[in-house]
């Protein structure tokens, strides 16, 4: 709650006034320079590691349910 009110006090009205402009979109989805990875790249990694995970418990689950003595990847 303390960070919150900092936050909200820090923000003056006549900032809050003026317009969104897509120059400030793209500045905050690349995020800061003194980032090791852009949020672009984070999510680009989150849904590969998401796909990777899904493919590999797929053949777990089958050999699971054959009982077979082999299995391949």
């Amino acid at each position: 709650m303390k960070k919150e009110n900092e936050f909200l006090s820090s923000i003056s009205l006549e900032d809050a006034k003026n317009p969104l402009k897509l120059k400030d979109i793209y500045e905050v989805m690349k995020g800061d320079k003194d980032q090791n990875f852009s949020i672009e790249l984070k999510k680009i990694i989150i849904l590969l590691l998401g796909v990777v995970v899904r493919l590999s418990i797929k053949p777990v689950f089958h050999y699971n349910k054959s009982n077979c003595k082999i299995m391949f990847f």
